[in-house]
C-alpha cells in the first residue's frame, strides 16, 4: 500500500509532511473496502515517516488491526527495491498475509516485479494485494506472485 495523499503546502521536512485533507478522506474509503475484504493483516509494516505511519495507523483501525502493533521499518523510507525485497524476503515464515505501508517509485516496481503486471503507477493510496505460492519468504522473486486486487481511491468516487 501506498500512502495516503500528503499536504505540499506544509513547509517542513519531507519525512514530517502530512496528509492532505483529501489524503484524510481517502482513508475513510479505502477502510472501508479493505474492511470487507477480511484480509485477516497478520503484520503491518510501515515507514517511519509521518504520512505513511498516519496511513498505516488509520487502516489498521478500519481493519481491526491493533495499532500498537504496527511495526516501523526505518529502511522503508527512501528505501532501494533491493531494500524492500529484502525485508519481505526476512519475514517471518509464520506470516501469511502482510500490508506494507510505503513510497514511490519503490512500491510501484515491487508490485510489478513480483506480479509481473505493468500497473504503470501505484497511485497514492493504491492497494495491490498479490498472492504467492511459496512457503518461505526468502523464496519470493520475480513473477512468483498473482495481483488478485489493484484497488485505489479514485475508483470508489
Amino acid at each position: 500500500m501506498r500512502h495516503a495523499k500528503s499536504d505540499w503546502t506544509t513547509k517542513c521536512p519531507d519525512f514530517d509532511r502530512p496528509l492532505n485533507h483529501r489524503g484524510e478522506s481517502d482513508l475513510i474509503v479505502m477502510g472501508n473496502q479493505l474492511s470487507q475484504l477480511d484480509l485477516k493483516i497478520e503484520l503491518v509494516l510501515t515507514s517511519p515517516a509521518k504520512r505513511t505511519l498516519l496511513t498505516a495507523e488509520s487502516i489498521a483501525k478500519s481493519i481491526g488491526y491493533p495499532t500498537k502493533n504496527i511495526l516501523k521499518e526505518p529502511s522503508i523510507y527512501e528505501g532501494s527495491f533491493y531494500n524492500l525485497n529484502t525485508i519481505i524476503e526476512q519475514l517471518n515464515n509464520d506470516l501469511s498475509t502482510v500490508l506494507i505501508v510505503g513510497h514511490n517509485p519503490t512500491f510501484t516496481t515491487l508490485v510489478e516485479y513480483y506480479s509481473g503486471s505493468a500497473i504503470g503507477n501505484l497511485p497514492t493510496l493504491g492497494v495491490a494485494i498479490i498472492t504467492f505460492d511459496i512457503t518461505e519468504w526468502g523464496a519470493i522473486s520475480s513473477n512468483a506472485g498473482t495481483l488478485n486486487q489493484f484497488i485505489y481511491p479514485k475508483q470508489f468516487g
